[in-house]
């Protein structure tokens, strides 16, 4: 479990220290300190509380991002509840994103079909990630052809929901490749996501953009997977990946 030890100094606040305007024109802060003067507590106070305010705010936001943040003291005391402006700070601060906000999962395994039928080609199982309003997902994949024939329509789902309106069709030449993602964005509403779908691709046809539309701003993500409704010739899903992005919308 994360932790840190960093404290807040005088984290009742305002008693014994200068104000703003007073702290802002005070000629020891402006000018620095000189041999033979005394750094005034009201002074001392204020640069100790707001310089100790950051630090103990950045190491709480990293905290709950999963990381523990320790000055390297031994044996470790940790940091109990922060104070309430360490704990608004620390709610500012979460917009800085970290590796723990960038969800990613993959499956980089290629699979390989033969004159394919209806079926699952590339799957991806997801550890029930909870998604909701202000988040995008973006799932990508993408497929080659390895012996030609007559070509052969792919699609992507996740969780059930197909991301295209109609098929990728991989081409019937050695080569010939398809790249492509869908970016989901969950708005507010209860009623409607909606996915963009587009693509790059060698030899091969795609319809885009496409946009659509499913009920629910919230969800729990479990799978996603390559498609295809059958065709001719040989095929590689190279890999599919789901994308957790933390953008406020």
């Amino acid at each position: 479990m994360a932790e840190n030890n960093f404290l807040q100094w005088a984290p009742g606040g305002a008693v014994g220290q200068e104000n703003d305007a007073t702290y802002a024109g005070d000629s020891q802060r402006v000018n620095g300190g000189v041999d033979g003067e005394f750094w005034l507590a009201a002074l001392a106070n204020k640069y100790l509380y707001q310089q100790s305010t950051m630090a103990s705010a950045i190491a709480y936001m990293m905290q709950l991002k999963g990381y523990s943040c320790l000055d390297g003291s031994s044996p470790v005391t940790a940091a109990g509840t922060p104070s309430a402006g360490v704990i608004a700070l620390a709610a500012v601060l979460a917009n800085l994103i970290t590796p723990s906000d960038l969800r990613q999962y993959a499956n980089t395994t290629p699979v390989s079909v033969t004159n394919p039928t209806s079926s699952t080609v590339l799957s991806l199982t997801l550890p029930s990630v909870p998604v909701g309003a202000g988040q995008i997902i973006r799932v990508s994949g993408g497929i080659h052809c390895t012996a030609g024939s007559t070509g052969a329509p792919f699609l992507m789902e996740l969780n059930g929901l197909v991301l295209f309106s109609n098929s990728i069709t991989i081409g019937q030449q050695v080569g010939d490749s398809i790249k492509f993602v869908s970016e989901i964005a969950l708005n507010s509403s209860s009623s409607n996501i909606y996915s963009l779908a587009s693509g790059i691709g060698n030899g091969s046809s795609f319809y885009s953009p496409f946009s659509a539309n499913a009920g629910g701003a919230t969800t729990v993500l479990t799978s996603a997977s390559i498609q295809t409704t059958g065709g001719h010739g040989t095929f590689s899903a190279d890999y599919i990946c789901v994308e957790i992005l933390p953008v406020a919308l």
